[in-house]
């Protein structure tokens, strides 16, 4: 059921969810355009509940057609920050940390055309992507750092002075 004055775009499931998440999530590049046409704009750079953004989920799920479809849109936030590489509060991770724990090198390419310095960029411990790809067991991840010219990620010390070959 909608609440007062939500439209259907606007309308969330418990965790917070909203449709352009789901669609995300899913890889349906044609309903984040139709969302934007339909007025929806503001909801493609909309965090849920855990302060994850459409961006968040298309990283995490390996849609890479969905990140560079929100940068088309403008996935921005109110404040002008960039949903493809903003910082969640509480960890500190990016969407490049999500799609390097994940596996998607394919994601990790679009992000460095589409916001290059989330690749290098730490989280609230100093882990790099290059950890979190090298803790999962993701090897393609890491030759995609190397080739896309962060190497000296590969060597990177966390804050508790941990590398990824640790």
């Amino acid at each position: 059921e909608l609440g007062a004055g939500e439209t259907f775009t606007e309308a969330t499931c418990a965790r917070g969810e909203l449709p352009a998440h789901v669609a995300a999530a899913n890889g349906h590049v044609g309903c984040l355009r139709v969302l934007h046409e339909l007025g929806a704009a503001h909801t493609l750079v909309w965090a849920d509940h855990n302060v994850h953004t459409p961006a968040r989920y298309a990283a995490d799920r390996g849609h890479a057609d969905c990140l560079r479809v929100l940068r088309e849109l403008g996935c921005t936030t109110d404040l002008g920050h960039d949903t493809l590489s903003e910082k969640d509060p509480d960890d500190g991770t990016t969407p490049a940390h999500a799609a390097a724990q994940q596996g998607h090198a394919d994601c990790l390419r679009a992000l460095h055309e589409l916001a290059p310095d989330s690749l290098a960029a730490t989280d609230t411990t100093g882990l790099t992507c290059a950890h979190h790809a090298a803790w999962r067991g993701h090897p393609d991840c890491l030759r995609v750092l190397h080739e896309l010219g962060l190497g000296a990620t590969l060597a990177a010390a966390s804050a508790s002075g941990l590398t990824p070959a640790h």
